[in-house]
């Protein structure tokens, strides 16, 4: 779906695309969008009405494409299942895996670069990897490989999110463990860095968790959530925590505070998948279509489709 602000446009394979299963999307530096598939339908790119389709037959793809990210080159990196790392220069393909035989069997996401050109990924049961451009490595997450959320901080160290309420801390050279106080086990979905300091972690049991670096606090049901199972977290300029659930829409934390949007709010469902500020407008991805926010009211774009 493309939203201009005023006009939402829909495009599916009636309009060339390779299939209607998108599993990521990235804008280039001209504002083309790309986009990865799922199945053996590879990725594809949406520039104004125009599609190109990169699939086997056209490109010697075929795999399913989980992550897209362009490098500060504007070389485009592609994590993919069943192919392994691979990147894209706007002529050739390039696989990447020449290191692990199994690597081609794997999950790749969250892709992201340092400021020394180096691009860090998840693949999924083998930790988070490393790709210098000349070398790919994995650092081995002390036995606990199995990483769904990892981002680069301000520090450029990478934090890991594992399964086991378990997240990491890696510094280049050193990897802090710290393991979250709760009975229930849960995986951690999304991090994200605290402007002032810390982490937010969205969990699947206990709602959210912020880390300080020393303390972790808890924010679930019984502390005023309306779900304990987190799917997404961003944070505003005001400091103020949005948190996407299933089951219990949009929480805001406010330090001391909590405020909820729901579908009595307006939402189009309480299964919030992913929250975005864009131009001043708040975006939310539910279980039941995409809405818009400006100022006090919410608009469900998915009813103005066509």
């Amino acid at each position: 779906v493309k939203y201009d602000g005023i006009y939402a446009t829909t495009y599916h394979t009636q309009q060339g695309l390779p299939g209607n299963h998108i599993m990521c999307l990235e804008e280039d530096s001209n504002g083309a969008i790309w986009m990865g598939f799922e199945g053996q339908n590879g990725f594809a790119k949406l520039d104004g009405n125009s599609i190109t389709y990169f699939n086997k037959e056209s490109a010697s793809f075929g795999a399913t494409v989980y992550d897209l990210m362009f490098d500060d080159q504007g070389k485009l990196y592609i994590g993919t299942i069943g192919r392994g790392l691979c990147t894209f220069d706007g002529t050739a393909i390039e696989t990447y895996d020449r290191s692990y035989g199994s690597l081609s069997h794997k999950m790749l996401s969250s892709l992201h670069q340092t400021s020394d050109g180096t691009v860090c990924f998840i693949n999924f049961g083998l930790g988070i990897g490393r790709f210098t451009g000349d070398e790919l490595c994995y650092k081995d997450y002390q036995h606990a490989n199995w990483i769904p959320s990892m981002i680069i901080d301000s520090k450029e160290r990478m934090i890991a999110g594992g399964v086991t309420s378990n997240f990491f801390i890696h510094d280049g050279g050193r990897i802090t463990k710290y393991k979250i106080d709760h009975p229930a086990q849960s995986y951690i979905l999304d991090i994200k860095e605290d402007p002032e300091k810390g982490y937010w972690l969205a969990t699947t049991n206990f709602g959210v968790v912020y880390f300080d670096g020393e303390q972790a606090w808890k924010y679930g049901v019984d502390e005023g959530l309306l779900s304990n199972l987190a799917t997404t977290i961003e944070i505003d300029p005001d400091g103020q925590v949005w948190v996407g659930t299933v089951g219990g829409g949009l929480n805001v934390i406010n330090r001391k505070s909590f405020s909820f949007k729901h579908t009595q709010h307006g939402l189009p469902g309480n299964q919030v998948y992913g929250v975005t500020t864009h131009n001043g407008q708040r975006y939310y991805a539910t279980d039941k279509g995409l809405a818009v926010e400006d100022g006090d009211s919410i608009m469900q774009i998915t009813e103005y489709l066509y």
